[in-house]
């Protein structure tokens, strides 16, 4: 089963469980939604009561304060305007003192308090309260119009509040029920100024809040309850996501048995192409060896009497079962588990380079190409696997056979370099194959290397092919220590031309890696 398929059966088990889950939390917070409501509807009663109950308290006051003579205990100051100058109290005290009321008031008399509404067109009030915090705490006063005199109080706030704290009613809840809930009166500045109940509510917010007005603006009631008194949602919450969880996991651990079934399956396939690979690999090596045996048999013992026509179609036997051969050796070399590493003896360079340079010729001359061998490390001896150097060859080659024919020449060439100075590595032994084909564009010139991996114009659209060569010949010559490279090519070169390095060691001192 291909990845593909694998994610699709999991993405269609996944969205009935993904539905499941979005149904279960809107029904969950739909729950907590309409538990909330119903609060706030049992709530609001009581909460209108108790601001109801703050208004009369002002109420009170304010008809205390219009008397003639109000209670001393809650009044500080007395004071009277008289078109908009302050005429009671003085200014100055008996010993000659600033009086302290104009002090505490000083921000009060530029803003004309009296007088707000009249620049709009309506009416002056004709009452009300001042209210304001500073660092003494809170102060109130309460001023209304006689006539043109504006009479007024400044409140001992401390008294004022107390009396407020004495009129708030207490609440007839039970121990439990105070244990789940807190209702708290809080001032302007959001301290606490009076607290029904036990609950912590921390940073929770408030389930119901109901504002003051004055002189209490910025004052408010609110009402916190803990989820137990909501109808405590945990159990539903842990059971939701308990059963999401156990499905979560039935369905992960399905679609990791149906991956790991896919993958063994897969797995077992690929195993199984590649020993029918090497199986019949092995099984084509064995008769096309005996017909090249039997070839090179018929040859030698038929030489003399061989009219040309024979020995052209034996020409062509021998180069076509060599290609055939050099096809096998690369699909044995692709599909083999672990590569081997190279078995290295003493050679000459320039001799295994002609060796396996010989199975070509019938196949060049029969597509009009002429080799032109230019042998240049005459006499290099070193350590080498003639094997992996003709398959090597043997790829550079057959390409340039089957991609560069219009050229008709291929150029193969050695050479040595040793020394600092060497431009492909120092002792080291080299071989160049070049055509002059229509060559490979420079932005192909890693793309060649890889597996299976063709060029997708007039290089490769009318040559048949595997695409394993270049790559299997650039592996072989790394893992003998060298490299095979696509050489940038001059201004006015054509075709393409390899570079095969390996290095060079006298024979009982190999280096580069195995």
């Amino acid at each position: 089963m291909k990845a593909r398929l694998v994610a699709l059966f999991l993405a269609l088990l996944l969205l009935p469980l993904g539905l499941a889950l979005w149904l279960g939390v809107r029904s969950v917070q739909d729950g907590q939604a309409s538990a909330q409501t119903q609060v706030r509807a049992v709530w609001t009663g009581p909460l209108n009561d108790l601001r109801s109950r703050v208004e009369a308290f002002v109420q009170g006051w304010e008809e205390e304060f219009r008397k003639s003579a109000p209670q001393t205990l809650l009044v500080k100051t007395v004071f009277q305007l008289q078109n908009g100058v302050v005429t009671q109290p003085s200014k100055y005290l008996a010993d000659g003192s600033p009086e302290p009321f104009f002090d505490r008031t000083a921000g009060l008399w530029d803003q004309k308090f009296w007088e707000r509404g009249a620049a709009e067109g309506s009416l002056a009030p004709t009452a009300g309260w001042k209210a304001w915090t500073s660092a003494e705490g809170p102060s109130f006063v309460y001023w209304y119009r006689d006539g043109q005199t504006v009479r007024g109080v400044e409140l001992d706030s401390w008294a004022f509040l107390s009396r407020l704290s004495a009129a708030l009613p207490e609440l007839s809840w039970t121990q439990a029920e105070g244990a789940d809930r807190v209702l708290v009166l809080r001032d302007a500045s959001g301290k606490v100024f009076s607290q029904w109940g036990r609950w912590a509510m921390g940073d929770a917010p408030a389930l119901l809040t109901l504002p003051l007005k004055a002189p209490f603006d910025g004052w408010e009631f609110r009402l916190y309850l803990a989820p137990s008194a909501l109808g405590d949602s945990s159990a539903q919450w842990a059971l939701l996501f308990a059963l999401v969880g156990v499905g979560l996991a039935g369905v992960l651990a399905l679609g990791a048995w149906v991956f790991f079934r896919a993958w063994g399956a897969s797995l077992a396939e690929a195993g199984q192409r590649v020993r029918f690979v090497n199986q019949v690999s092995h099984e084509l090596k064995t008769p096309l060896t005996n017909i090249l045996l039997y070839g090179e048999l018929l040859e030698t013992s038929l030489a003399d009497r061989l009219p040309p026509k024979a020995r052209e179609y034996l020409d062509v036997i021998r180069g076509e079962s060599g290609r055939l051969g050099r096809l096998i050796t690369n699909v044995l070399t692709f599909a083999r588990d672990k590569p081997d590493a190279p078995h290295r003896r003493p050679l000459v360079w320039d001799d295994v380079v002609e060796a396996a340079l010989k199975p070509f010729g019938p196949g060049l001359a029969d597509r009009e190409l002429a080799l032109d061998w230019r042998p240049g490390a005459a006499g290099v001896t070193g350590e080498w696997d003639p094997d992996w150097v003709g398959q090597i060859l043997g790829n550079l080659v057959s390409n340039a056979e089957k991609y560069a024919a219009e050229g008709r020449l291929v150029e193969v060439s050695t050479g040595t370099a040793s020394g600092e100075g060497a431009s492909v590595g120092r002792d080291t032994v080299w071989l160049r194959v070049a055509d002059r084909g229509p060559g490979i564009p420079e932005s192909a010139a890693e793309k060649v290397f890889v597996p299976f991996a063709r060029l997708d114009d007039r290089l490769t659209a009318n040559a048949a092919g595997t695409g394993l060569g270049l790559g299997i010949a650039r592996d072989l010559a790394r893992r003998h220590g060298g490299d095979l490279v696509l050489e940038r090519p001059g201004r006015t070169e054509v075709g393409a031309a390899f570079l095969l390095t390996l290095p060079w060691s006298a024979p009982g001192t190999s280096r580069g890696a195995t």
